[in-house]
């Protein structure tokens, strides 16, 4: 989810040596055309930022869920996100360097690996305010393992529509 913002930056990674150059991209060469992919610079790579929204886990709804336990992502917050010149202006720019008329960024997301940094930030949260020996650990299966298999239980939100500014998902 934030490989591309760590390769913009130049932050420290594990495997230098195996962040890609290039990164590709969907586009339409005309507006009759099928998307395709082109290989552009990471640097001016226009990239998506995802964040699902989620049930209210059933710790806090005072309910339990039938059935299949991990959490689900039915919808997500997205945004394009540029840190040159906008959005908006990086799309119109990078599409006329490119001499294609539309660009149609795509981004993935790992729920699992999601649900497990929320888990660490509310450990790491409850160990800060708490103090470590305060609370039972419920997470750590989580945290340490990746078990998602109950993580309706404890991983949620408080899924609302957010109004769209002129920049959601405005991309050409």
């Amino acid at each position: 989810m934030f490989g591309p913002l760590r390769m913009y930056y130049e932050l420290p990674t594990r495997r230098p040596k195996e962040r890609p150059k290039t990164l590709p991209l969907k586009v339409k060469v005309t507006s009759d055309a099928d998307w395709s992919f082109v290989e552009v610079d990471r640097d001016i790579y226009p990239f998506l930022i995802l964040f699902p929204f989620l049930e209210i886990p059933d710790k806090l709804a005072g309910t339990t869920r039938e059935g299949d336990r991990d959490a689900k992502v039915q919808t997500f917050w997205i945004r394009g996100v540029s840190f040159r010149d906008g959005v908006t202006a990086h799309l119109e720019n990078l599409a006329a360097a490119l001499l294609v008329s539309e660009i149609m960024p795509t981004a993935t997301v790992s729920a699992p690996e999601f649900f497990r940094l929320l888990a660490k930030v509310a450990h790491a949260f409850a160990v800060a305010e708490l103090g470590l020996d305060a609370f039972d650990p419920f997470l750590i299966p989580l945290i340490r393992d990746g078990v998602t298999s109950n993580s309706v239980q404890y991983v949620g939100g408080m899924p609302q529509e957010e109004p769209c500014r002129a920049s959601c998902m405005s991309f050409l």
